[in-house]
């Protein structure tokens, strides 16, 4: 999920420049996304026959708006050219339009990403003695995918791959899991 987050951003910085705006709106649009994927899907998983299956359904979701996410960035920075020649160039009304539009375009894909822990986790504890320690081992390793993740995109893969590429590598590794 991480990799998303670096190649977003960067994504993000074609669409408001190199600002603080960016970089608040893609951590923004995570924290919010992680949260209430968590939040929903967390108590959706307690009713679910098949952890494991919307799970995999979820991976999907998420390769899927990885692939598409090159496309609505692309649409997003045409709508905000024709704001700018058609309805304002107010700084203000400008930035909170690419604000809120960015935001929601995020919103989702992390929506969906913050769902996959609590799903594994029904998946995987079968007693609740064991929701301790199996959190615990999910949430490290969580951890260090989200590390390697982070340090892969912005040392490596947007360097060796591109950015658009670098996406579409994580893409690919996410219908991989969920397959």
């Amino acid at each position: 999920a991480l990799v998303y987050e670096v190649v977003w951003l960067k994504m993000l910085r074609l669409v408001f420049g190199v600002t603080a705006l960016a970089a608040a709106t893609t951590l923004a649009s995570f924290m919010a996304g992680l949260g209430l994927g968590s939040y929903y899907f967390g108590r959706l998983a307690d009713s679910v026959r098949r952890p494991l299956r919307l799970y995999g359904f979820l991976e999907m979701g998420i390769a899927l708006f990885a692939l598409l996410m090159p496309l609505i960035f692309s649409a997003l920075d045409n709508a905000y050219v024709f704001i700018y020649r058609e309805w304002t160039t107010s700084y203000f009304w400008l930035s909170l339009f690419r604000l809120v539009l960015s935001f929601s375009v995020l919103l989702i894909p992390t929506f969906l990403m913050g769902g996959t822990l609590p799903v594994i986790t029904r998946f995987l504890v079968r007693r609740s003695a064991e929701l301790g320690k199996r959190v615990s081992q999910l949430y490290f390793i969580n951890t260090l995918g989200a590390v390697a993740g982070t340090m892969a995109a912005g040392f490596f893969l947007i360097y060796l791959l591109g950015i658009k590429e670098a996406a579409y590598a994580a893409a690919a590794l996410n219908a991989l899991v969920a397959l």
